[in-house]
């Protein structure tokens, strides 16, 4: 009989563990966060402003190392950004802010890859 012996696993879950820690926080800081940042900050340029509560209220959270949200909570942000009727339109400031994001977070993704696994 013939007996095998592998040592190592235990070291190589705690790097594999490691590995995705830092893989996790870099997306956060070189793809979740600076393309919520520019989103973000076009809405708040494209937010009409009367007394700029909307514009203050309209921004973007991190809730982990892999998710993000852009957000307006201003009650009336959804009538803003769509129209309410035939007579008002809306001035897109969200769905404007939204779009661009969807382009840019592949782009961000892709690049972030490929730097990440260069190594």
């Amino acid at each position: 009989m013939t007996i095998f012996t592998i040592s190592g696993f235990a070291e190589l879950g705690r790097q594999l563990e490691q590995m995705t820690q830092n893989l996790e926080s870099s997306f956060r800081s070189e793809v979740l966060e600076p393309t919520l940042s520019t989103a973000a900050a076009q809405a708040q340029a494209e937010a009409p402003v009367r007394t700029g509560y909307l514009r203050d209220h309209t921004g973007y959270r991190i809730n982990s190392d892999t998710e993000g949200e852009l957000f307006s909570d201003a009650d009336y942000a959804a009538s803003v950004n769509y129209g309410t009727s035939k007579n008002t339109r809306g001035t897109g400031f969200f769905s404007n802010a939204a779009a661009q994001l969807e382009r840019d977070v592949p782009v961000a993704a892709q690049k972030w890859f490929k730097n990440a696994f260069k190594q």
